[in-house]
This record gives structure tokens, C-alpha cells and sequence, in this order.
């Protein structure tokens, strides 16, 4: 699954469970001594949507970045050869390659 697709699928997802929520928090309204902590619950979902949908487009953001994602590739290669070069028993990795 490319990159476009995976971003299509957690947002539809995401929109998918908004749209559930709201139907079912204002079609199912409660009255009584329980409606306090419904309201409660509905703000504390509401909560943690937002906090979740700012984390998505965060991380959208920095994949779309192409000096980010170079960046991390690069760190990526540094610390795979570093640890390579822990294990490895000449500790000359990467010239000759490790067996």
C-alpha cells in the first residue's frame, strides 16, 4: 500500500468514527443523574479526537517534507551501521562488510 493510500485509509477511518460518535451523542440524549457523566464521557472523546486528529496531520506534514524524510533516512543508515559496528567483533563494519 503506497503512502497515498495508507493517508486516505486513516483519514476515512477517522472521519468514519467522528461521524459515529456525533450521530449517536446527540441522538441519544440522556436526562438524569447519569447525564453529567455522559457529558463527561462525550468531552473527554471529543478530547482525545482532537489530540488524535492533530497527531495525524502532524505526522502528514513531516512525511510530505522531503528534507525531513531525507534526514531520517540518513539517521536511520548512521545508526544501523553504528550498531553494526558494536557487534561486529573487528568492529570494522562497514568496510569489510560484517559477517
Amino acid at each position: 500500500m503506497d503512502g497515498g493510500a495508507f493517508r486516505l485509509t486513516i483519514s476515512s477511518s477517522i472521519d468514519n468514527i467522528i461521524y459515529l460518535f456525533f450521530h449517536f451523542s446527540k441522538s441519544a440524549v440522556v436526562q438524569g443523574p447519569s447525564q453529567a457523566r455522559t457529558e463527561a464521557a462525550i468531552a473527554h472523546v471529543k478530547n482525545e479526537m482532537a489530540k488524535l486528529r492533530s497527531s495525524q496531520l502532524a505526522y502528514e506534514a513531516g512525511l510530505l517534507d522531503p528534507e525531513m524524510v531525507f534526514r531520517s533516512i540518513g539517521f536511520t543508515t548512521f545508526l544501523s551501521t553504528w550498531l553494526i559496528r558494536k557487534v561486529d567483533p573487528k568492529g570494522s563494519h562497514p568496510s569489510p562488510v560484517a559477517e
